[in-house]
């Protein structure tokens, strides 16, 4: 399983399609999107990585 954190959706969205589902090493992808703001900061929090 994989946690990922990108900037925007269409970050997430070139990585999705063009990282993992075009890589012959992964057989099947599912994805979930959560878009929520826990707080109005603009530093990564560390729990998240």
């Amino acid at each position: 399983m994989l946690r990922i954190v990108t900037k925007n959706m269409q970050a997430f969205d070139l990585l999705f399609n063009g990282t993992l589902q075009a890589s012959r090493l992964i057989s099947d992808v599912k994805s979930r999107t959560v878009v929520c703001q826990s707080k109005n900061i603009t530093a990564l929090p560390l729990g998240l990585l």
